[in-house]
């Protein structure tokens, strides 16, 4: 209820492995990422992703009681250990739910936050027409910026806005102000209609109702479809972007630590870049062959 122990996201896709996610280790990723045909949460994803955390909790000696709602896609009868749900009344979500009480609200807000700089950023660099359609943008954004947007967002989210939530909703004595939704910043007011489009998918459908009754059937479905979704794997349009290599990370680093010297360091993260830079210079250097005095030696060429 403090907010000090915030797990990271998980977040369900429409293709196992895009191209985006290419020379990327799916474990990790800031995020859980799982995938399936209308990215909705199933009741398999769900179990599988408590399953794991229970091993988790298991291994630290720790247990928790886990609040969620009555929704399709969170089954009942999975076997846990170290993790105890319960289940909101029926209808009560909007009342008792801290997550409803302002924490989702939050991430999305900052998350479209970030989805505009990104967008004015690119209308900057010529690569958007500023007429561009909303079609048209959302084509140029794939899953991989999408899960670092929403996991910058949630690492923003405090943890006095998840505990004055909780507070709200009856878990503790001590009620602070509302939680407020973000600081938001002039770019994003400026947005025409900015609450509509901090709203814009309240309504969007993410899971089945109807998932308990078709559970075996979506399984024969699934193992029918298994060649459809190896297609699926490189649905996307976009160019695959070449690995980042050590050598390009330890130049990126040496320029931002230039950056924050001419800016001044009070305030700028220079232990956490130095430390950046110390492990990318220990993958550069284990990156590196080790050489002999032979390499160095150029073979005589004698002429007969």
């Amino acid at each position: 209820m403090t907010g000090s122990d915030k797990r990271k996201l998980l977040v369900v896709g429409k293709s196992l492995k895009p191209r985006c996610f290419k020379n990327m280790s799916i474990n990790k990723m800031p995020v859980h990422y799982h995938a399936n045909k209308n990215a909705w949460m199933t009741s398999t994803i769900f179990s599988n992703w408590l399953c794991e955390w229970d091993k988790e909790l298991q291994t630290k000696s720790r247990s928790i009681l886990l609040l969620i709602d009555n929704c399709a896609a969170h089954p009942k009868n999975v076997q846990l250990k170290n993790i105890t749900l319960e289940f909101l009344p029926p209808n009560t979500t909007s009342l008792i739910q801290p997550l409803d009480m302002g924490i989702i609200k939050n991430l999305k807000v900052r998350y479209r936050t970030k989805l505009v700089h990104f967008i004015l950023e690119k209308i900057e660099e010529n690569l958007f027409e500023p007429s561009a359609t909303a079609n048209q943008i959302s084509g140029k954004i794939n899953i991989l910026q999408a899960i670092q947007f929403v996991s910058e967002s949630w690492r923003e989210v405090s943890c006095s806005t998840i505990m004055n939530c909780f507070a709200h909703c009856g878990f503790s004595n001590f009620i602070g102000p509302q939680p407020e939704l973000t600081e938001l910043d002039e770019q994003f007011l400026f947005v025409q209609n900015h609450n509509e489009f901090g709203n814009i998918d309240e309504n969007a459908p993410c899971f089945d109702d109807n998932e308990e009754i078709c559970d075996v059937v979506v399984q024969n479905v699934l193992k029918k479809r298994k060649l459809e979704d190896d297609d699926e794997e490189e649905e996307e349009e976009e160019d695959t972007e070449p690995p980042v290599t050590a050598r390009e990370a330890k130049k990126c680093i040496d320029l931002l630590q230039k950056f924050f010297m001419q800016e001044g360091n009070e305030n700028s993260p220079s232990d956490k870049l130095e430390a950046c830079a110390h492990f990318v210079n220990q993958i550069h250097t284990k990156q590196l062959r080790q050489r002999t005095i032979t390499t160095f030696c150029i073979p005589s060429t004698s002429k007969n």
